[in-house]
């Protein structure tokens, strides 16, 4: 809840006074930070078994679509990643990957939400998609403040070029 409560305050305000733009290589170091935790979040999603969760028809195809939406954002992150890392690096990219950190971040909330109170839901919920859920949050808001900055950067540069 507390996270929920600090993502929405970060996209109410955009604009922070403390954007902090990350050099060139400690950009790259945080998008290999970003890399590395890849395998394990989709590890973590794929470890939620539907069958074993005993809940109706309906609600097991909520959780699996919820999870295949989770797999398909944890992809995209990672394209978004690797052409940051092969020096594609665009603010169309970096937006790009602060959204879908975001939706990634929202998914885990409503498949958590879904679970039944049950031994398996709680405990997959507690142990591996909250902890899951803080690990990605910890990205969006340096990437949010990086975004601001290299957005503020470029604007300025563009204003110069004008003059």
């Amino acid at each position: 809840m507390i996270t929920r409560f600090f993502l929405l305050l970060t996209f109410l305000f955009p604009l922070s006074v403390h954007a902090q733009l990350m050099s060139p290589t400690n950009y790259r170091i945080f998008i290999r930070q970003l890399d590395s935790r890849l395998n394990q979040w989709e590890q973590h999603v794929q470890s939620l078994d539907v069958d074993q969760l005993g809940v109706s028809y309906a609600v097991g195809k909520n959780i699996s679509g919820s999870q295949g939406i989770a797999r398909e954002t944890i992809q995209r992150v990672r394209r978004i990643a690797d052409a940051e890392l092969d020096h594609k690096a665009r603010l169309s990219n970096r937006i790009a990957l602060q959204n879908e950190l975001g939706l990634l971040t929202d998914t885990l909330w409503i498949l958590r939400n879904l679970l039944p109170p049950s031994q398996q839901g709680s405990r997959w919920s507690e142990s591996v998609a909250a902890p899951m859920q803080q690990d990605v949050s910890n990205y969006v808001l340096p990437l949010q403040k990086h975004v601001d900055a290299y957005a503020d950067e470029l604007q300025s540069r563009a204003e110069r070029c004008l003059q």
